[in-house]
């Protein structure tokens, strides 16, 4: 089985992996909504979890990902983890 993980933030990306390593799931990580796109292409991961937010790096908006996904033409399905209240 393999994720493919859009992190926002750091920690809760790895929170996200440790838990799906402890799940002996494959993590797939994407480190922008752009390559997460070209990544669901190349790896067909089972689910995507992006983790949407906005820290001082960068920000994953995971509706608008979502929509490029789905006019892809890619229905994988999709946990998204707000972290809008999270601290870096």
């Amino acid at each position: 089985m393999r994720v493919l993980v859009v992190p926002a933030s750091a920690p809760v990306a790895k929170k996200v992996e440790g838990y799906l390593d402890e799940q002996q799931v494959e993590v797939v990580k994407a480190e922008t909504p752009e390559q997460a796109i070209e990544s669901a292409g190349k790896t067909k991961p089972c689910a995507i979890v992006a983790v949407d937010g906005r820290t001082k790096h960068k920000t994953v908006d995971a509706a608008k990902l979502a929509r490029k996904l789905r006019a892809d033409g890619r229905g994988t399905p999709m946990l998204v983890v707000n972290t809008t209240d999270a601290q870096e």
